[in-house]
């Protein structure tokens, strides 16, 4: 079995899903119900950014990134695609 990952990066969260590219079938999805990055809106985020310098940011978004991965509760060995979306602030 192989897998595709279907990641969106959005302003409010991120999400994703486990795809069977054999079956075209939804294995399981992963959701974040906040932003990583403090603050509430686009504004605090890239504040946010500029004030703790671009790589705690992106620490943050790839430890998040990393850890939805984790939830998805599939065999990352046998993933082969990731399609990724969003807008990261």
């Amino acid at each position: 079995m192989s897998y595709g990952i279907a990641l969106d990066i959005g302003t409010s969260g991120f999400r994703c899903q486990a795809i069977d590219l054999e079956s075209g079938a939804t294995v399981s999805t992963a959701i974040t119900e906040r932003h990583p990055i403090p603050g509430m809106n686009v504004i605090d985020h890239v504040n946010y950014a500029m004030k703790k310098g671009e790589d705690t940011a992106n620490a943050l978004m790839i430890g998040t990134i990393n850890n939805l991965f984790g939830e998805l509760d599939i065999d990352l060995s046998k993933v082969v695609k990731i399609a990724v979306c969003g807008n990261p602030f």
